[in-house]
């Protein structure tokens, strides 16, 4: 199954991507606030103002002529489940790509699904040459949502620091290239 593009939304079969927008404060925020949801990121924000403050900068990246952030709401039943980010990292073709999941809508292919159609969107219409993506190596979901998207895990473990807790941890590094579109 292909994407289907209109504006800057992005469809698949049940799901459909869609730039943040600042009416979206309220189901973001019950994702962006959840220590559970995001506790292997630089979240959690720790309340609604952070909350706030987060999808007013994200939303305002879709005023530039070329966002340095693609953030979207996923969305599945007309209803948000969950972020995803594509970040250029290298201008003008690399990008990182990331995503958030509400507990009651993981093991579902959600993650899969919507990170499916942005690495496709990646590749087609931003031209992107390498997708990475990092995952702490105690998060399995993650590191299997990348290998089903074509990823190969590209060096040893690094280290991360939580922002939040200075708490260390190993984090996986992985990359797909897109000269023949497979994993290098």
């Amino acid at each position: 199954m292909k994407n289907i593009y209109h504006d800057q939304n992005i469809y698949r079969g049940e799901l459909m991507l869609r730039p943040v927008e600042q009416s979206d404060i309220s189901a973001i925020e019950s994702i962006v606030t959840d220590p559970g949801i995001t506790m292997m990121l630089d979240f959690p924000k720790r309340d609604y103002e952070e909350a706030r403050t987060f999808v007013d900068w994200a939303a305002r990246q879709w005023h530039y002529p070329v966002p340095k952030d693609r953030i979207f709401v996923i969305i599945r039943s007309d209803q948000i489940v969950g972020l995803i980010d594509l970040e250029t990292i290298e201008e003008p073709d690399v990008f990182e790509i990331g995503w958030l999941l509400r507990p009651d809508q993981r093991n579902q292919g959600i993650a899969t699904g919507a990170a499916q159609m942005l690495t496709e969107y990646g590749f087609e219409k931003l031209h992107a040459t390498k997708l990475t993506a990092h995952c702490d190596c105690k998060n399995i979901p993650s590191k299997k949502v990348m290998i089903k998207l074509g990823m190969k895990r590209t060096e040893e473990p690094g280290k991360r620091i939580y922002p939040r807790t200075g708490q260390q941890a190993f984090e996986y590094t992985y990359e797909r290239m897109a000269e023949t579109n497979t994993v290098r």
